[in-house]
């Protein structure tokens, strides 16, 4: 029995190159896809903050199930808008399939899937970053300010999360991003298999890590800087509600780079699929 092909490499900087260049040069036929959606959700999370606010002294007594239902929808909403929009966007990128109508609005089942899809595939990225950056603030932070009673703990307990976070997390979002693959799969109903797409970027998971956080690490630390200097913001319920759509206004902005990182590394796995014209802009 012979030996399976060689997958190609995924060139690292040449892919996250190509992802800025591809969407800048595309990035109004972007608008057209996304502005309704982006209306709409950017409301709904503004509405949402409005709903759920309370002054910062009564947020402990707030009802568990206020809590929840924020929490879902903080969840759910943004995740659907995500999902509309990628999936237009991977269309057009992979198929030059563009909008028929002035404004774009997908809800057939390929998007369902995708919602389906990506939240699988976040909630365990989410979790393993958040390990990382909890043991970087507790070894961070300035021990003399916590309980003498808890230091002790502390002093193991941070480094111990960081390590968990690189010997487990690391390899984890590794193989996650890995199957973050199957995305743009979703959008153009090719009916691949999760094996298909290991099979595909077998030996390159680590460049396909590499590539997407070279892709959205500047919009990642963009956004961390947007969040400080609004945080302020959250003590005043219109300022707070104006807050949430701004940053999901940058979130629906930002989108098309990391998805753009996905098409393209699709597009390179699987090669019979590439645009007649993806540069017409």
């Amino acid at each position: 029995m012979s030996d399976p092909a060689p997958v190609p490499h995924l060139p690292i900087l040449a892919t996250a190159a190509e992802s800025y260049r591809l969407t800048f040069a595309n990035y109004k036929t972007y608008i057209w896809i996304a502005w309704a959606v982006l209306v709409i959700d950017c409301a709904l999370m503004a509405a949402v903050t409005w709903q759920f606010w309370l002054p910062e002294d009564q947020i402990e007594t707030a009802p568990v199930a206020n809590i929840f239902a924020e929490a879902a929808l903080f969840i759910i909403v943004p995740t659907i808008a995500y999902s509309i929009i990628s999936v237009g966007w991977h269309r057009f990128v992979l198929l030059d399939e563009r909008p028929s109508a002035p404004a774009y609005f997908d809800l057939s089942p390929k998007v369902w899937r995708f919602v389906a899809w990506f939240l699988a595939l976040t909630v365990p990225i989410l979790t393993a970053a958040m390990r990382l950056i909890i043991g970087i603030v507790i070894v961070a932070i300035d021990v003399s300010e916590i309980p003498a009673e808890w230091q002790p703990t502390l002093a193991y307990t941070g480094p111990g999360i960081i390590l968990f976070g690189l010997v487990v997390g690391l390899p984890l979002l590794a193989y996650i991003f890995r199957f973050c693959l199957i995305f743009p799969s979703i959008a153009i109903a090719d009916k691949r298999k999760c094996r298909d797409i290991w099979k595909a970027s077998r030996g390159n998971t680590w460049r396909i890590m590499i590539t997407s956080l070279l892709v959205s690490a500047p919009m990642f630390l963009l956004a961390a800087v947007l969040t400080h200097l609004t945080r302020d913001w959250e003590q005043n319920r219109m300022w707070s509600a104006l807050s949430s759509g701004l940053l999901e206004v940058y979130s629906l902005a930002t989108l098309p780079f990391i998805t753009t990182f996905l098409t393209i590394s699709y597009r390179h796995f699987f090669p019979e699929h590439v645009p007649p014209s993806a540069d017409n802009e």
